[in-house]
């Protein structure tokens, strides 16, 4: 089970990051969901970052969460970002959420940090 944190960067909201910790996993794709909904079609900041620097599994269900949301970003001109550690444990899927990944790298919408400590996760 993964931990969910919203911070706006700025005091008008121009820019919000969605952090997650911990095994992001099926069970919590509806909960991603509905956080990543909220911030962008009702706090609607000019930039959003999910931050997912301390998760330490990603689920294929929530790999397609965050490509919807990335897509409804775009959709309403939200500028937005996903930071991810390269060593996170990528369970389920058949390719596909590999192919997601991927395609936000080629599009800049992927920060890909290396290193990261597992430990601090």
């Amino acid at each position: 089970m993964s931990d969910i944190l919203v911070t706006s960067e700025s005091p008008d909201d121009a820019s919000v990051t969605v952090a997650l910790r911990g095994a992001v996993e099926g069970a919590d794709a509806p909960d991603l969901r509905r956080v990543l909904l909220d911030v962008i079609m009702r706090v609607r900041p000019s930039y959003l970052l999910i931050d997912l620097q301390a998760v330490t599994v990603l689920d294929a269900f929530a790999v397609g969460t965050l490509q919807a949301a990335v897509e409804l970003a775009g959709d309403v001109q939200l500028s937005v970002a996903v930071r991810m550690c390269e060593n996170v444990e990528r369970r389920g899927g058949d390719g596909a959420d590999q192919a997601v990944l991927a395609r936000l790298a080629h599009d800049d919408l992927l920060l890909v940090t290396r290193g990261c400590d597992a430990s601090s996760r």
